[in-house]
């Protein structure tokens, strides 16, 4: 992640997060893609839980911090300019709702797939062909959905925002204060980051103690 990333201030890092959850998609579609009759699925359900968990985390997040930004930073940007912000608004939101429905089932599926399997001593072809599938359709459907926030969302946010308030909601994202492990979401995008991106999230996270 450089200065040519095309997002300005700290909400730049959400392309870090957007850039690990597609090569965690990767990873596991590419361990499905090896999955053979007779295997175990502990490989493949170590890799899924990490993509899952993190994903989860992420759509709830935006749903519960980026949506509501969003209706400020719309008004900021367009509501001098005569154009119906109220309107751009909901065709979003209804966007984001659909692709983190359509996610979290797809998650649900998968789950319930493994679920199904557990005391199984070995996979048959069928559920191979089951879980590839689902994960290639997951791949699919977090693809759009992040690409629906880097073409639509993201850069209302930074143009609608100062860089307090992207340093606000871009922590929502990367600290989980749920968790007794409240670093787990950061740690994991670091490790998916090059050394760009490392360098970048170690200097958001040196200023999250101010906000």
């Amino acid at each position: 992640m450089d200065k040519n990333s095309g997002f300005p201030g700290p909400l730049q890092a959400a392309k870090l997060i957007h850039e690990a959850l597609r090569k965690a998609a990767g990873e596991v579609k590419g361990i499905a893609g090896q999955l053979e009759t007779g295997n175990s699925l502990q490989g493949f359900k170590l890799a899924f839980d990490s993509w899952a968990m993190a994903l989860v985390f992420h759509l709830t997040q935006e749903e519960a911090h980026m949506d509501p930004c969003l209706a400020t930073a719309l008004s900021t940007s367009y509501g001098e300019d005569g154009l119906d912000s109220d309107s751009i608004l909901k065709v979003i939101l209804a966007l984001s709702s659909v692709g983190r429905s359509e996610q979290m089932e797809m998650i649900e599926e998968v789950f319930r797939i493994l679920y199904h399997e557990i005391g199984n001593t070995s996979l048959i072809t069928r559920t191979i062909q089951h879980l590839y599938r689902q994960v290639v359709a997951m791949g699919i459907a977090q693809e759009n959905h992040l690409e629906a926030k880097e073409v639509m969302v993201l850069p209302i946010l930074c143009e609608g925002m100062g860089d307090y308030q992207q340093l606000a909601l871009i922590k929502t994202l990367l600290i989980d204060d749920q968790s007794d492990n409240r670093r787990w979401i950061v740690e994991w995008v670091f490790e998916r980051s090059d050394s760009d991106g490392k360098a970048i999230l170690v200097e958001l996270e040196s200023r999250f103690p101010n906000i």
